[in-house]
């Protein structure tokens, strides 16, 4: 496959988390999975990327400000979270959205959100506000997040969480929209989303065996399933890790269905998970050698067909340098609903375009439904792969849900018609003043994404 140039290596991805804690959500229960899910970010979320968590109820609260994820952060972050508690009845999700965006995100950086809802957006008292603030979310902030290509991912921890307004912002953005309503379903969930926010490329397992090259800095063994089974790791030279030890070569993390196992700086070879009882495996790497996906559609209609746009980061490739890896090839295999599987040769995808991208066509996706992607690279001894995913919607649905409210019953006396009357005026003159609040601050959104785009142009 012809080399491709050597390009400017892009900022780190960055996530801002919200977090909802409105009391709304329900009991206990809501709340278990709300701090299982913080639980987990400390786990899951990859070292060197920037993250910022806010929560919502009554009022926002940032938890932890943008910054560089590392052991202290994973570690203050763990600290705070006995502290997230519901905070009331309401829902302030707009005053959030406009907390996390107020803060620039890195030149060149791919900002996402991350959205943990457990309750509709309450706003205010009046049902009539909180209606009109969720169409504002849709007709009003959506559109300042496409254009600025901003994806927000929602994950619905609750049955009285918006699902309309979540999969509208989610899939009018380029995000997400999961459910995880049971402990068992946010590990899975989380993963998802981390793998498009914040992609780290993956080891292939062959059996219990995956090859760890040269260029691998570190690598993190994750597994899914019940705790109790017999967990083993065992290196190149036949030192072997159990997870009741932690040790300078193997840091062990469990959770209640989740296994981690980071290991620094780990030997070249064949390495082996062996893992009785596990229902998913996964080994991802820290390596400047990853596959780098520029452009994928979270969603599509069915019969609609998508692009994807990749590069190979190479490590420390210079222009013209052959030496690192002379060649290379990748494939991209995906599955689907009623046993759908194609695969795609990209090295047949011609040579990379000036940004140094391989862009290629997807194949036509004729069923509703998830579909797996997996991006395979290989090259010199080195493999990696990289899972995506992306979901298909029946051509007829529309990208964003709206909801009419309600009509009043008709048989209410004049006296009370009256008085709802004033209510509803006294009620409208503070949506207008919020609607106008809000605007300003779109106004300044849309102001620094052009000057952003104008920057990124100029340096172009």
């Amino acid at each position: 496959m012809p080399q491709q140039p050597s390009t400017p290596q892009p900022a780190a991805p960055e996530l801002r988390v919200l977090v909802d804690t409105g009391s709304g959500g329900g009991a206990g229960d809501i709340a278990d999975l709300r701090r299982e899910a913080l639980d987990l970010l400390a786990s899951l979320l990859p070292e060197g990327a920037r993250v910022g968590v806010w929560s919502y109820g009554d009022q926002v609260a940032t938890l932890m400000p943008p910054a560089v994820v590392d052991r202290a952060w994973r570690s203050r972050l763990r600290d705070l979270i006995p502290a997230v508690q519901a905070t009331g009845a309401r829902a302030d999700l707009p005053a959030a959205l406009s907390a996390a965006l107020d803060i620039p995100a890195q030149e060149g950086s791919r900002l996402s959100l991350l959205l943990l809802s457990s309750t509709p957006v309450a706003v205010a008292d009046s049902p009539m506000i909180n209606a009109g603030a969720t169409r504002d979310l849709l007709a009003d902030t959506l559109p300042v997040l496409a254009g600025s290509a901003i994806a927000l991912h929602s994950i619905a921890l609750s049955p009285q969480a918006d699902r309309g307004l979540l999969e509208g912002l989610a899939w009018g953005s380029g995000g997400l929209a999961l459910r995880a309503q049971a402990p068992e379903e946010v590990p899975l969930a989380l993963l998802e989303i981390l793998d498009r926010a914040l992609p780290l490329a993956q080891l292939p397992l062959r059996g219990d065996v995956f090859h760890v090259d040269p260029h691998v800095e570190a690598f993190t063994a994750l597994l899914i399933g019940p705790a109790g089974g017999a967990v083993e790791l065992v290196a190149p030279d036949g030192t072997r890790f159990l997870p009741q030890t932690t040790t300078a070569e193997v840091t062990w993390a469990r959770h209640e269905s989740l296994l981690l196992a980071r290991v620094p700086g780990p030997l070249a070879g064949d390495w082996q998970l062996r893992a009785s009882g596990a229902q998913a495996r996964r080994i991802s790497v820290e390596s400047p050698l990853r596959l780098q996906v520029d452009a994928l559609p979270a969603t599509l209609a069915a019969g609609q067909q998508g692009e994807l746009a990749l590069r190979v980061v190479r490590p420390d490739a210079a222009p013209g340098d052959d030496t690192e890896l002379p060649d290379y090839a990748i494939d991209l295999a995906l599955s689907g609903p009623r046993g759908f599987s194609a695969s795609v040769d990209l090295s047949t995808a011609g040579a990379p375009d000036p940004d140094g991208l391989i862009r290629v066509a997807l194949p036509v996706l004729p069923e509703p439904g998830r579909y797996r992607l997996l991006l395979r690279l290989a090259a010199a001894g080195a493999e990696r792969e990289l899972p995506l995913s992306l979901e298909v919607r029946p051509a007829s649905d529309p990208t964003l849900v709206t909801r009419a409210l309600s009509a009043p019953p008709d048989n209410l006396r004049l006296p009370m018609l009256t008085l709802a009357g004033a209510a509803v005026l006294a009620l409208g003159a503070l949506w207008l003043v919020l609607r106008r609040r809000q605007r300003d601050k779109l106004d300044t959104w849309r102001r620094r994404a052009r000057r952003l785009q104008g920057e990124n142009s100029r340096s172009a």
